[in-house]
């Protein structure tokens, strides 16, 4: 569900689209039907630009052909510019997250993990766990780089990055960002 904003401001064009977001936490919603998260995604926040509740990027395990298959067509998140809630990104064993326009996380509601060992309240921004060890051949695999150029801060602090050690976020965070690897 998508809600339409149009404004004229200084003879440009802006136009942007609610989505409501996800409140499901670290739930798999689709244990028993993953092929249909990524359209469940697609869907939701495809031309996407502002969500009205949390984004919760949780649970995306590519399965090919291939060991080596890392890779979803993960592009429809390139348009979220803002979300009112809190950015999950957890549980994932894709390369790459393209949160490229993403310029401001609110934190209106924050994400508190249930062993919280750091004593914070909540978090507005909150990436974990997104590897694994493969036991055949040791090699680590899963989010490699989380692209957030754009983003601006977090208007409700703090952000909290750990668990990665083959990890790299592009963009600079401005505000209290704590990388424990």
């Amino acid at each position: 569900m998508y809600i339409l904003h149009l404004a004229l401001k200084t003879g440009l064009l802006i136009c942007s689209a609610e989505c409501l977001g996800t409140e499901n936490r670290l739930q798999d919603r689709f244990a028993s039907r993953p092929h249909e998260r990524i359209p469940f995604y697609r869907q939701m926040y495809e031309n996407c630009t502002i969500v009205t509740s949390n984004l919760e990027i949780v649970h995306l395990y590519p399965g090919g052909e291939s060991d080596d298959d890392d890779e979803f067509d993960l592009s429809f998140f390139e348009n979220v510019r803002e979300v009112y809630g809190y950015v999950l990104v957890a549980s994932n064993l894709v390369a790459r997250v393209p949160l490229t326009s993403l310029r401001v996380v609110r934190g209106l509601v924050q994400f508190t993990p249930q062993h919280d060992a750091l004593g914070v309240d909540g978090f507005a921004l909150y990436v974990a766990a997104n590897y694994y060890r493969d036991r055949r051949d040791g090699a680590e695999r899963g989010l490699r780089v989380l692209e957030l150029p754009s983003l601006r801060g977090s208007l409700a602090e703090p952000v909290e990055i750990f668990g990665h050690t083959k990890f790299r976020v592009t963009g600079t965070v401005r505000s209290g960002c704590t990388i424990h690897t």
